[in-house]
């Protein structure tokens, strides 16, 4: 299976997400004296990605994006823009009923679990994105 430079960097960026998101949310809970280290760990890792992504995808790399990968990219926005829609909707509903999926929020709504719920949204919508466009560039559309 041969990936386009498109399919390595969305496989590059769905992984560095997935990797620094996981962390993020495995050690939320953690007194703010790790907090320090969270944030350094993300940014390291980010950047580790960042230098070596380049060595990985250039003798494939394409000068500019043609119009099969800008459709890919539009209908992966469009997607992604819904299901983030359908997330904030059910996040306000959570708001007014004070329950996650009728289950009782322990010790009530607060902000930092609103916080955390927004974050999680939007980490969510940004690897639905990526999987679509994924599935699209497999289904060669």
């Amino acid at each position: 299976m041969s990936l386009s430079y498109q399919e390595k960097s969305i496989w590059t960026s769905l992984i560095t997400q997935g990797l620094i998101f996981g962390y993020y949310f495995g050690t939320v809970g953690w007194t703010s004296g790790h907090v320090g280290n969270l944030f350094v760990g993300a940014v390291v890792l980010s950047f580790i990605v960042q230098i070596f992504y380049p060595f990985v995808g250039t003798r494939s790399r394409t000068a500019t994006k043609d119009e099969r990968d800008r459709a890919i990219e539009g209908k992966a926005y469009r997607n992604a823009y819904h299901f983030l829609v359908v997330g904030v909707i059910l996040m306000l509903f959570n708001g007014l009923t004070g329950t996650v999926f009728g289950w009782p929020i322990p010790g009530g709504q607060s902000v930092i679990f609103t916080a955390n719920l927004m974050i999680l949204l939007l980490a969510l919508t940004q690897i639905f994105k990526s999987a679509t466009q994924l599935i699209l560039y497999r289904r060669d559309v």
